[in-house]
């Protein structure tokens, strides 16, 4: 995996709870236009299931990506803080655990895009990559 990809894992995450949120919303939505009581439905394998427990458990599918957002979150800000130069911590925090576009990234640091992402984002790059190598090495 590469340093961008092992980075970018929060990004993937939060873009699918995103779409795992927008789900729950309209399952939501759904299950408040049954009419009447909410009526038990037949699923297959003959069991039976109300609307609203399958609404809580795509529910707890979402809290556990959450979770799981948050430790990776917690996993990069823990390598992130042992990069030496702030302005690389601030550019990797902001991308990468924010989520931000490049241009609110270089916006937020005063800087040009294409000075954040030809100058500053490769060398942040290689400053993470050293931090992860050397986590490896103590770990390994």
């Amino acid at each position: 995996m590469t340093t961008v990809e092992w980075l970018s894992r929060a990004r993937s995450l939060d873009s699918e709870i995103t779409a795992l949120l927008t789900a729950q919303r309209r399952a939501f939505e759904r299950v408040l236009n049954v009419t009447g009581r909410l009526r038990e439905i037949v699923v297959k394998g003959g069991l039976r299931q109300d609307p609203m427990e399958r609404y809580l458990e795509l529910e707890e599918t979402i809290n556990e990506r959450i979770n799981e957002l948050l430790e990776v979150k917690q996993e990069i800000l823990a390598a992130i803080r042992n990069i030496d130069r702030q302005e690389y911590r601030v550019l990797l925090i902001d991308r990468y655990v924010n989520g931000y576009t490049w241009e609110k990234v270089a916006q937020h640091m005063h800087y040009s895009t294409k000075h954040v992402l030809s100058e500053m984002h490769p060398a942040a790059l290689d400053a993470a990559q050293r931090v992860l190598e050397e986590e490896s090495r103590r770990a390994g």
